[in-house]
């Protein structure tokens, strides 16, 4: 008879912790965006870095905690670049939050090839970033954001 309740009450307490893991997240997708993307100082020889600024929007009635972020930065489908961030940031329900990711260009090649292919003033290069958001306890919550950069024309014109 223990035996049985035990078990009852072992399920049932799985039930109410898997409920509250479900009501603890956000009710609709996140949205990242981009702020800025800017080149840092470069070393001689060292590879390309940039600091991308992203605002986090949260739609949801929960304050969302976060530990840690990572990005791909994709050109043509080819992932040329990422970076990581160790975070302590908490965004308000229904409010918005901010933070910067160095992202590391390992694939300069493949960057030139695109600015021969896109980089007119009048063709714009379209990029893809995709990366996921750290909640403790290590859940990863997914996000991507699509533009393009765009070239200003020689002579400044």
């Amino acid at each position: 008879m223990t035996r049985r309740l035990c078990s009852g009450l072992l399920a049932g307490l799985l039930v109410l912790l898997l409920a509250a893991c479900a009501g603890s997240a956000p009710n609709e997708p996140l949205r990242v965006s981009v702020a800025q993307f800017q080149p840092l100082q470069q070393q001689e020889g060292a590879q390309a870095r940039y600091r991308l600024d992203l605002r986090v929007h949260n739609p949801s009635r929960w304050v969302l905690g976060l530990v840690g972020a990572d990005v791909q930065l994709l050109l043509r489908g080819k992932a040329i670049g990422s970076g990581v961030v160790a975070l302590d940031l908490s965004v308000p329900a229904f409010g918005e939050g901010a933070l910067s990711i160095e992202v590391g260009v390992h694939d300069m090649v493949a960057v030139r090839q695109a600015i021969g292919l896109y980089g007119a003033a009048d063709r714009p290069l379209p990029v893809l970033l995709t990366g996921h958001l750290t909640r403790p306890g290590l859940l990863a919550l997914p996000w991507r954001s699509e533009g393009e950069l765009r070239f200003a024309r020689a002579g400044g014109g």
